[in-house]
C-alpha cells in the first residue's frame, strides 16, 4: 500500500510537470509563429526553463537570497535571444 502511494505521487509529479512544461513550450511555439522568438525546440527549451527555475527557486531558499533568481532571469534572457 505504501510503495503505491509513492509510486502514485511520483506519477503524478510527474504528470504535472510534463503539463507545465508542454504549456511552456505551447507558448515558445505561439512566439515563433508570431514572429516574437526566433526558431528553436520549443519542447526542449521548455524543458530548460523549468529546470532552470526549478534550481533557482530551490538555491534561493537554501542561500535566502535573491542571486539564483536574477541568475535564472539573465540566462532566461540569453536563451531565448539566441
Amino acid at each position: 500500500q505504501r510503495q503505491m502511494c509513492i509510486r502514485d505521487r511520483r506519477l503524478t509529479l510527474r504528470d504535472g510537470t510534463e503539463q507545465i512544461i508542454s504549456r511552456i513550450a505551447d507558448c515558445i511555439d505561439a512566439a515563433i509563429a508570431d514572429g516574437s522568438l526566433h526558431s528553436q525546440p520549443a519542447h526542449q527549451t521548455a524543458g530548460n526553463l523549468y529546470q532552470l527555475w526549478l534550481g533557482a527557486s530551490l538555491l534561493t531558499k537554501l542561500h535566502r537570497n535573491a542571486q539564483p533568481m536574477n541568475q535564472a532571469m539573465t540566462l532566461t534572457q540569453n536563451l531565448l535571444a539566441r
